[in-house]
Formats: C-alpha cells, sequence, structure tokens
C-alpha cells in the first residue's frame, strides 16, 4: 500500500514537472514575443519621431513659402500701382504734347491734320527732354528690358 502511494506521488509529481515545464516553454515563447514586439515598437516609435520630425519640416518650408507668396504678391501690386501711375503720366506727358503740337501748328498756320515727319521727332525730342527734368522723380523704368531706361 505504501508503494502504491509512493507511486501515485510519483505520477503526480513527474505530471506537475511535466506540467510545470510545459508552463515553462509557454512563459519562454511570451518572453520572446514580447522582446520581438517591443523591438517593433521601438522601430515603429523612430518612424513616428522621423515622420513628425518631417511633417515639422515640411510645415516650415510651407509657411515659409506662403511668406514668399505673400511678399512676392505684394511686390506685384506695388509693382502694377506704380505701372499704372507711370502710365497714366505718360499719357497726360503725350496728351500734354499733343496740345503743345497742335498749339505750335496753328501759331505756324499749319492746319494739317497728320503730322509730319519732322514733328514726330520734335515730339519725341520734347518727350525725351521731359524725363532728364531734374525735377522729375528718378526711378527705373518699368519698361527697361523693352526701353533701355
Amino acid at each position: 500500500m505504501l508503494e502504491r502511494k509512493l507511486e501515485l506521488s510519483h505520477q503526480r509529481c513527474n505530471a506537475a514537472l511535466a506540467h510545470n515545464g510545459d508552463l515553462r516553454k509557454r512563459i519562454d515563447g511570451q518572453r520572446r514575443e514580447r522582446l520581438a514586439s517591443l523591438a517593433v515598437q521601438r522601430r515603429l516609435e523612430g518612424e513616428v519621431a522621423h515622420q513628425r520630425a518631417e511633417v515639422g519640416r515640411v510645415a516650415n518650408a510651407s509657411a515659409r513659402a506662403y511668406a514668399a507668396l505673400d511678399a512676392a504678391q505684394a511686390e506685384m501690386r506695388r509693382l502694377r500701382t506704380q505701372a499704372e501711375a507711370e502710365q497714366a503720366e505718360f499719357e497726360a506727358e503725350a496728351r500734354e504734347a499733343g496740345v503743345l503740337l497742335e498749339q505750335e501748328r496753328a501759331e505756324r498756320g499749319d492746319h494739317s491734320r497728320g503730322a509730319e515727319k519732322g514733328d514726330v521727332v520734335q515730339m519725341r525730342a520734347e518727350t525725351n527732354s521731359s524725363r532728364d527734368d531734374p525735377r522729375r522723380e528718378a526711378r527705373p523704368c518699368h519698361r527697361r528690358a523693352r526701353c533701355g531706361g
């Protein structure tokens, strides 16, 4: 009878050892999974940090680009306003030159409708001399590429 109890105790002990071995294998497997998961998590966190930094760089570049765009649009509006003012000034000078030309013709008694070649040259000379007038504001011509002024 005692032998039977001893044998049963051995069987229970062996069963417990086998079960403990299974649990140990399961624990080791889960430990390996946890380490692999941590490695993946670290890698993903690094990628996220890299992506956040990239998003920050892109946001800064975008802000700089929008600031440059705003500055360029403001410059364009300023140049357009300047060009319109210069165009209005030019047209006023052309009208004034036309009036002066008509007055000179009236004084000479020349009532011909068309302008003669000499009149055109004289009108251009008068326009150019008004450009050289020191009272006129010195600023670069907005048509520099076309007229060289």
